[in-house]
């Protein structure tokens, strides 16, 4: 599937990520993998940060859900109203406000499976024509299909994060 509406290179970035050519492939793929990766952390890694004023990898779970649902709720605003306008939101000042310390883990991951469940059942049921629906988001002008890609790239940035900076 290719991409032409989104000219933003901060979307563009997570769009690149994503290896699958097909939407519903790409779609399925990450949300077996990442739940995968997610259940396979230690509950009591949750609180943990890397670094002074970093996100804990439960903020950064929290983050996830967060996006998933901004993300699929502007598809569905584009899939019922072509063209509808809607606005950013700040990713930083929702993770601020968070108290996860006492929440488990694993209701994190439940949530954040159930989540990713659904959401791949929304993309598979819109047919390949209406995929192609578009809107503008934070000034940005984005398609159903770009925002699927736009999701999976996203978790994945992140998750090579974890890898990377906490569960070495």
């Amino acid at each position: 599937m290719k991409f032409e509406g989104v000219k933003e290179p901060y979307f563009e970035y997570y769009m690149g990520l994503v290896k699958e050519e097909d939407l519903i492939e790409a779609l399925e793929n990450a949300c077996n993998s990442q739940i995968v990766f997610f259940k396979s952390i230690d509950d009591k890694k949750g609180n943990y940060r890397y670094a002074e004023n970093k996100w804990s990898i439960k903020e950064i779970l929290q983050h996830l859900i967060d996006t998933e649902r901004i993300f699929v709720y502007r598809a569905l605003t584009f899939l019922r109203q072509e063209g509808a306008q809607l606005p950013g939101y700040d990713h930083d000042a929702y993770v601020s406000g968070l108290k996860l310390e006492n929440l488990p883990y694993d209701e994190l991951v439940r949530e954040y499976t159930d989540l990713k469940r659904s959401n791949l059942s929304f993309f598979k049921n819109i047919n390949s024509k209406d995929l192609k629906r578009s809107g503008i988001a934070n000034g940005v002008t984005m398609s159903i299909a770009e925002i699927g890609k736009i999701m999976v790239g996203h978790a994945h940035h992140h998750m090579e994060i974890l890898k990377d900076r906490y569960l070495k």
